[in-house]
């Protein structure tokens, strides 16, 4: 059975790498087809990501605070200052901001606008493979975002990430054009010029997309002496770029608590580069950052074959002479990892998505190349690189296609919104907590400060103590009507690792609340939450080692 299968996908990869290099050789003399391509490729993108938007539900923390910093507020408002550790770029907002006018203020208005940049990502990402190494290169960097489960989730995303995808690959198009013509200030410098000033105020990542294309155009003009008019405009171009970008940043970035926050920075720690390196455990983080890449936000099939079949594509760029393509494709990634270095930007994850369309094109041109050859075994190894990085993930990012979309926070809400009395007290076990209750409290006809906050409650220490216990104790013992909202859901990981227990919120918080002498009334689950009612006026406040102990976790030492 196993020689059977192994028979069958090599002849599989047999047949596609002799139809892939018979469309190759026909492509650019075929119209028609090269075009009935591309639009079935747009068509198998496009698909999971308009129904990833149409079924997905309620907004969760990050979604709901970015749209308490768009609706309720004018056109000129908008992140000044921003509120609940966002930033977005003020012409993103403006574009999500007009969505809500004409659609309402609802989810798919505010995700509206990210999935159409996804979408256009798809054609643009094309676009620039061509023109970088041929149309085939352009169908299968376009065939690797169309199967990118982490593209297909951030479509329905209400965060900025997709536009910054989009505005990377519209600026290396005009890059292109720009370098197949190097040295004329003509048309598309101008639209250059003009589109990488706008970058800033649409994607904050743009800086780095536009400093590798002034840096490659600058390389190209010093080694070709293109003369020292046209070094001057490209200089003219960084400057207009970089200025348009500090105006921006100061006018609203900079004024986000994000900025500020101890918390975000801790967060994020991790993902800074350790500059200077002096341990093995630091060359150790820029391997695995270099790979994690092609996991996310590529979503590669294979995150090390994906890693090793970028390195061919950047091999055969410098074997075809591409260096100033290549340049402007990968160095803003290299501008990344230098911001990281400098404890700026953390280049992981959905922070870089704005590397797909380049980093996409160059793995796909590592592919193509042994496809072009006239040695078979060379061809089926480009067919078989090709189908490791778009197989193995392809039914994650097809399952949302026949997604059904169920009860969520909203509905959850909802519920707790019928059933609220004036003077009840809400705990509600979600870390933002605060954006989602604002965003949906309208909805709901819920209190504006109907609910206590008390956060990582589920957090311990080096002895195994859980010491935000008491503060929960003390915001809701004694209470006649206390609502907990939590999640139901199992989460799978290491509490030595995470610092918390591995319980879900509402076994862990149900437990405590029995074993100190509270009384449950009601409980109801909606979705992937449960909805309890408690009376906790017999409920015992917790002192000595049990105040900061949680029963099942008495055997936690440390992380």
């Amino acid at each position: 059975m196993t020689t059977r299968l192994a028979w069958t996908d090599a002849t599989t990869s047999f047949i596609l790498a002799d139809v892939l290099k018979s469309v190759d050789d026909h492509l650019d003399d075929n119209p028609v087809l090269r075009r009935a391509l591309v639009l079935a490729l747009f068509a198998f993108g496009a698909v999971p990501q308009i129904a990833h938007l149409l079924t997905r539900g309620a907004f969760w923390g990050d979604e709901a605070a970015l749209a308490l910093n768009i609706g309720p507020r004018g056109f000129f408002e908008m992140g000044r200052p921003f509120i609940y550790y966002q930033a977005c770029p003020w012409l993103a907002m403006v574009a999500i901001k007009t969505s809500t006018l004409v659609f309402g203020q609802t989810e798919f208005a505010y995700r509206l606008v990210p999935c159409l940049a996804a979408l256009g990502t798809l054609p643009a990402t094309y676009v620039v493979g061509r023109r970088a190494g041929g149309t085939l290169v352009g169908l299968i960097a376009m065939l690797f975002v169309g199967t990118s489960a982490e593209v297909v989730y951030y479509a329905a995303e209400h965060k900025q990430y997709t536009l910054d995808a989009l505005v990377a690959a519209v600026l290396l198009i005009l890059f292109l054009r720009v370098l197949k013509a190097p040295g004329r200030i003509d048309r598309t410098f101008v639209a250059l010029v003009v589109f990488g000033a706008l970058a800033g105020w649409i994607s904050l990542a743009s800086l780095f997309v536009n400093g590798a294309i002034c840096a490659a155009l600058g390389a190209e003009a010093l080694k070709n002496r293109r003369g020292a008019r046209w070094i001057g405009a490209l200089a003219g171009f960084g400057a207009v770029c970089v200025l348009s970008f500090l105006v921006h940043f100061n006018l609203f970035v900079a004024a986000s608590d994000l900025a500020t926050s101890k918390d975000v920075a801790k967060y994020w720690q991790h993902s800074f580069a350790p500059f200077p390196p002096d341990s093995l455990e630091d060359l150790r983080w820029y391997a695995g950052k270099y790979f994690y890449v092609f996991e996310s936000p590529l979503s590669f099939g294979q995150r090390y074959i994906g890693g090793l079949a970028f390195l061919l594509g950047v091999g055969m760029f410098l074997r075809r002479k591409k260096a100033f393509v290549l340049l402007g494709l990968a160095g803003p990634w290299l501008l990344a990892i230098a911001a990281s270095m400098m404890d700026r930007y953390p280049p992981e994850g959905r922070l870089m998505l704005f590397m797909v369309p380049s980093i996409t094109v160059v793995v796909a041109f590592g592919a193509v190349t042994p496809i072009r050859d006239r040695h078979t075994t060379l061809q089926i190894l480009g067919v078989v690189l090709v189908m490791a990085l778009t197989l193995p993930h392809l039914d994650q990012t097809w399952r949302h296609v026949t997604k059904k979309p169920g009860p969520d926070i909203a509905d959850a809400l909802d519920n707790l919104g019928r059933r609220y009395r004036p003077g009840d007290t809400v705990y509600m076990a979600e870390w933002d907590i605060a954006q989602i209750w604002d965003f949906y409290r309208p909805r709901t006809g819920l209190p504006a400060d109907g609910y206590v906050r008390v956060r990582h409650i589920r957090q311990f220490d080096e002895a195994g103590r859980f010491p935000n216990l008491p503060k929960f104790a003390e915001a809701i013992f004694g209470g006649a009507r206390v609502w907990i909202l939590a999640p139901i859901t199992d989460e799978v990981l290491d509490p030595k690792e995470t610092g918390r227990s591995a319980e879900n919120y509402a076994a862990f918080i149900t437990r405590y609340l029995d074993r100190h002498g509270g009384a449950q009334l009601d409980a109801t689950v909606i979705g992937n939450h449960a909805l309890y009612l408690y009376d906790l006026r017999g409920a015992v406040t917790p002192v000595g080692p049990d105040a900061t102990a949680n029963a099942a976790e008495r055997g936690i030492r440390s992380r």
